[in-house]
C-alpha cells in the first residue's frame, strides 16, 4: 500500500481500523486459531503508519 499518498486523516482511520481488527481477534479469544502472519502484518503496518504520521506532524 502506498502510504505516502494518503492524507493524515486516512492514515488515522487506517490505524483505527487495524486497532479494531486486533481488538476483535483478542475479544473473540481467537488468538489460537488466528493467522499469526496476519497479526504481524497488521502490527507492522500500524508501526509504519504511525511513523509516517509522526514525521508529518513534526515538520
Amino acid at each position: 500500500m502506498e502510504y505516502q499518498n494518503m492524507t493524515n486523516e486516512q492514515i488515522k482511520r487506517r490505524i483505527e481500523w487495524i486497532d479494531r481488527e486486533l481488538f476483535y481477534i483478542d475479544m473473540k479469544d481467537r488468538w489460537d486459531a488466528c493467522d499469526w502472519s496476519l497479526v504481524h502484518e497488521y502490527e507492522k503496518e500500524k508501526r509504519e503508519l504511525q511513523a509516517i504520521l509522526e514525521a508529518r506532524i513534526e515538520k
